[in-house]
């Protein structure tokens, strides 16, 4: 166990498994790269995500199936998506590539959306 694993663990306030995880991803957003250290906000949404879900066959158990995430990448945008269905491989990486890719157009359309939302405030404010 490394240094930075036992002295989170040593808070008692992370158990073993998650502060390895955590330590894997450069304690970021594995998704899209949120710093989860940098702020309160930002620790606050740290989350421990299955990369292919358990309700889709993802192995609950598997370090390789368990991915750091803000909760606005894993709950907002990726939520229960597989992305094995669109990655032919097993490969974590390429799971993990798959599920950026997915996050980035999710995030393109609610761009889209906030910007109609911002027209109507804004033009209501006028």
């Amino acid at each position: 166990m490394s240094d930075v694993v036992q002295r989170l663990v040593a808070t008692g306030k992370w158990s073993e498994e998650t502060a390895w995880l955590s330590e894997r991803a450069g304690h970021r957003c594995e998704y899209c790269g949120l710093d989860l250290f940098a702020s309160v906000a930002n620790y606050k949404s740290f989350q421990v995500d299955h990369i292919v879900p358990v309700s889709k066959g993802g192995d609950p158990n598997s370090r390789d199936n368990k991915a750091v995430a803000c909760r606005t990448c894993n709950f907002n945008l990726k939520s229960r998506w597989n992305p094995r269905d669109a990655c032919t491989s097993d490969d974590r990486d390429a799971l993990i590539a798959a599920v950026r890719a997915y996050i980035q157009g999710r995030e393109q359309h609610y761009l889209k959306e906030v910007a109609s939302m911002r027209a109507i405030a804004v033009g209501e404010q006028a």
